[in-house]
């Protein structure tokens, strides 16, 4: 769902591409430090000089605080918002780790549709604020997030996180998802 109590950006972060007809071909890779209470973003460029790009994912706020979206997610019906909707949704993070069912499908689907909006959203940012740089490359998106266990060795929660994160990652690049 659009998000109407955040700053627009002149691209929804949807497409994955700023042209049909690329020159370069360049790999980004989105960093998401998916935080119990607040989340954060930086996108990085492998290959350029200066290709660290903390991401600005509400810059109606002034500071440290435009760099931080809070953890939680808003739901009207079957539709998420970042920003407005009839039922709020907060511990998102924590509701999903402490899920005794098997496979949760309510905090892992809230969790999905959270994390696709904040991709769509730091993409959204890359393509509008960096537009000058990647306007003539074939992007490659790749995807690291953050995990919320002490070592590899907890596969379930390694599991869990590489579920969600292929899941986030694929509904944020559907059109027809809300």
């Amino acid at each position: 769902a659009d998000d109407a109590g955040l700053p627009a950006l002149a691209s929804r972060g949807i497409e994955r591409q700023l042209t049909a007809d690329p020159d370069n071909a360049t790999d980004l890779i989105i960093g998401l430090d998916f935080g119990t209470s607040a989340t954060k973003v930086v996108i990085r460029d492998p290959f350029a000089a200066t290709g660290v790009f903390p991401v600005r994912l509400n810059s109606g706020r002034p500071g440290i605080d435009g760099y931080l979206m809070p953890s939680r997610i808003y739901r009207t019906g079957d539709a998420y918002s970042l920003s407005q909707g009839t039922h709020r949704i907060t511990d998102l993070k924590l509701g999903l780790l402490a899920c005794k069912a098997r496979s949760p499908v309510t905090e892992f689907n809230d969790c999905c549709a959270f994390l696709a909006l904040v991709i769509r959203r730091a993409r959204g940012w890359m393509l509008s604020e960096h537009r000058d740089i990647y306007a003539r490359h074939a992007l490659s998106w790749r995807l690291n997030l953050g995990l919320a266990a002490r070592s590899y060795q907890d596969t379930d929660t390694v599991t869990l996180f590489r579920r969600l994160a292929w899941a986030a990652a694929n509904l944020a690049a559907d059109p027809e998802a809300v």
